[in-house]
């Protein structure tokens, strides 16, 4: 038997309390079933018999073949009411969306017109207005109803603002027409609205029409998805990939422990951090005559536009009128006549509005690459603004980004506070659930909110939301952290000798292991080589340089052009040189190029315990032309394969960590970022105690590289009460 299942619930946080109130399922070839259940609009806890639990229960284990859209959340919502779904039955369409077209949208709506041609759209905009009718019918008749709203205890996730529909507060209010029936009394005559002569019935099937629209069209998706991914020969990928959501699942809900007091302190100690860097940033401003006025946390306003690129302002010597000219934005200040003086009742007066500019720091507008944006001051256009510039200018900018840092990871703290829970019985700590999203990026990269934990940094500049999160007082962590592995890649996979040098001889001059060194030498060889022999001479004794080589290369590594890569080196034919001093990696680079404008993909190297003969296949990102975007090839190929090789440690680490559960060892994972997984321990008496379990894990992750045939070498660290103090292995 081959079902779908759908769950509808209380709202997304299933760590705080939200709970399905609608489970539907539907059979190949019979209609949909489903199980709705009342909701007590006090606690938001829906109400639910028994007899529906062993139904459902008895549905799941009959069947064959189970489809789901986002089939993690489901098993996570269907957990919270006793119900366990066998992953081995599992089939997931949001996985079989992304691996069939990875930058197109995975949405179920999305997926189902691109691939069945059905538009199922309209029972969501159904139930969304029955759902925000019944929501201004509460607000004015019940307001003591315990609704969806942001900064309502347990639903930290509802944010109108969001983008996302799951965020919004009606998507987590799916069950009041139900509830008001129900407190009406008369459930077959109620009428939503006052002056409204619909028969209720329609506004009360509206929830079930659209969870039973999901299930049926989830199901007949996944069969014609699974159909294309055989034909194209990736089924092997797909299983393997399919073994991520439980995965992921089992993260979120074990979660990650967050130290109150820490936590409390590190807020304490970057607010004070800004509000320094502020006054330094004002100071320098009034330095140019500017009175600079900051934006709230990392935002930007016309003021600082008017410091970066230089004011300009029409003014009126008859009236107090004046405007700024947003020359930035393409305005032109042209001779205007005063709009204030032109339009009075009495005289009107004809008066040429006259120009005042100040120059300020005076730097090249960057527009943004986002289609429809305009001038930008985002973090590539401050790279290259600290690339390209020096002295006082130089160092404006960079407090800007240390604030913008600081602000950035103050807001991630408050998220933090936002999502956590108390864990019982030990006060102080709280426990982090957060959202995981395999299929989030245009590669393989996962991503996840509710909060974002994809950006808990351990970077320069003390800025390290780490010291937030620690183990609990009988726990202990570990964390590994592929070394390098998007910059082997290329190396080994282009035999790049000078570049597999740097990770076969990383302790040894003239280059230590590092890219940037590699790139000194060829792009500024008479400063560089004298001073070759010494570990660390030429950044501690050419720092300019040191930077304008660090920049660059980061830049050519994400895939800039020519013009860009020279600005950053501070040096024409930059770009050509590293180019043609670095030929196989060239041709490699041009080879992906190449694939991707005669097919419109790319896929990572190949898996030869997986799959030989194919990688993954990620689709380029294309010009409004329709031409390749020609920096996305490589990078992706690169970061696709880094990832794949993550993602299978992944599944290797936890099989292991489940094997070790049933023997009694209760150990877990409690997050991966980018290239490092976190693992959670019972506390032993120092690091010699789980060290043998610790290495039995580095070796797996390092084995998850050999399909590859690329080294990739793992680092270990032991963590006994905080993420950010370690004790490396």
């Amino acid at each position: 038997m081959i079902i779908s299942i759908d769950t509808e619930c209380t709202g997304l946080d299933l760590a705080h309390g939200a709970m399905p109130f609608l489970v539907t399922s539907t059979e190949v070839g019979k209609d949909p079933i489903y199980w709705e259940w009342p909701v007590d609009p006090l606690t938001r806890k829906p109400e639910i018999p028994d007899g529906d639990l062993a139904d459902i229960a008895e549905l799941i284990d009959a069947a064959d073949l189970i489809y789901l859209q986002n089939a993690k959340f489901d098993c996570r919502a269907l957990l919270t009411i006793g119900i366990q779904l066998p992953w081995p039955k599992v089939r997931d369409t949001l996985i079989m969306g992304h691996l069939l077209a990875s930058n197109h949208g995975h949405r179920l709506e999305q997926m189902c017109v691109e691939y069945l041609d059905v538009d199922i759209e309209p029972f969501e905009l159904a139930v969304k207005e029955v759902t925000q009718a019944c929501r201004t019918i509460v607000k004015r008749d019940y307001p003591h109803w315990k609704i969806a709203d942001e900064g309502v205890l347990g639903m930290p996730s509802v944010k109108s603002s969001s983008k996302r529909d799951e965020d919004k507060p009606w998507k987590n209010d799916m069950w009041l027409p139900h509830a008001l029936a129900k407190e009406k009394g008369r459930t077959n005559s109620f009428r939503l609205l006052p002056d409204s002569d619909v028969p209720n019935k329609r506004w009360l099937e509206a929830c079930s029409r659209y969870a039973n629209a999901d299930s049926e069209h989830t199901l007949y998706l996944g069969l014609e998805m699974e159909r294309l991914i055989r034909e194209r020969g990736y089924w092997k990928i797909y299983e393997e990939r399919l073994k991520l959501p439980r995965v992921d699942c089992e993260m979120e809900d074990y979660g990650i422990t967050a130290i109150g007091e820490y936590t409390e302190a590190t807020i304490q100690q970057y607010g004070q951090h800004v509000a320094e860097i502020e006054d330094e940033l004002v100071s320098i401003a009034k330095g140019y005559g500017h009175k600079l006025e900051l934006a709230k946390g990392a935002a930007i306003n016309d003021n600082m536009r008017d410091f970066f690129y230089g004011m300009q302002e029409q003014w009126c010597m008859v009236c107090p009128y004046k405007k700024r000219v947003k020359h930035w934005a393409g305005e032109h200040a042209n001779g205007d006549l005063c709009p204030k003086c032109s339009k009075r009742k009495r005289c009107p007066n004809n008066v040429q509005l006259q120009v005042r500019q100040r120059d300020n720091l005076r730097l090249p507008v960057i527009y943004s690459k986002k289609k429809g944006a305009g001038a930008t001051l985002d973090g590539d256009a401050m790279k290259e603004y600290l690339g390209t510039t020096d002295g006082t200018t130089y160092d404006f900018i960079e407090l800007l980004a240390d604030k913008r840092m600081y602000d950035t990871a103050l807001s991630y703290m408050e998220a933090y506070r936002r999502f956590w829970v108390p864990v019982k019985g030990v006060p102080g700590y709280y426990r982090i659930h957060c959202s995981i999203n395999p299929c989030a990026t245009d590669h393989l990269r996962q991503a996840s909110n509710s909060p974002n934990m994809q950006n808990v940094s351990g970077e320069s500049k003390e800025i390290s939301n780490r010291a937030c999160f620690g183990p609990l007082p009988d726990r202990e962590w570990w964390r590994m952290d592929f070394k390098s592995i998007e910059n082997r890649i290329p190396a080994y996979e282009s035999g790049q000798e000078e570049m597999i040098e740097l990770f076969e001889k990383p302790d040894e001059p003239p280059f230590f292991g590092s890219y940037y060194l590699l790139n000194a030498s060829i792009t500024c060889p008479d400063i560089f080589w004298p001073l070759a022999e010494h570990e660390g001479a030429f950044k501690r004794e050419q720092p300019l340089a040191y930077k304008h080589v660090k920049f660059g290369t980061l830049a050519m590594q994400y895939g800039c052009g020519e013009a860009k890569a020279d600005k950053l080196f501070r040096m024409t034919g930059a770009f050509r040189l590293l180019k043609d001093k670095l030929p196989k990696l060239t041709a490699l680079q041009q080879h992906y190029l190449a694939f991707a404008e005669k097919y419109g993909y790319v896929e990572t190297i190949p898996d030869k315990s997986v799959d030989p003969e194919r990688g993954y296949p990620i689709l380029a990102s294309r010009t409004d032309d329709g031409r390749v975007l020609s920096t996305t090839p490589f990078n992706y190929h690169v970061s696709g394969t880094a990832c794949w090789v993550k993602n299978r440690a992944l599944v290797k680490c936890s099989d292991q960590l489940a094997t070790w559960r049933e023997d009694g060892f209760d150990g877990c994972m409690s997050l991966e970022v980018h290239d490092d997984i976190l693992f959670d321990f019972p506390r032993g008496d120092g690091p010699d105690t789980n060290l043998e379990r610790a290495m039995a894990l580095r070796e797996l992750m390092e084995e998850a590289g050999d399909g590859i045939g690329i080294p990739t070498p793992v680092s270990v660290s032991y963590h006994d009460t905080s993420w950010a103090k370690e004790v490396t292995v």
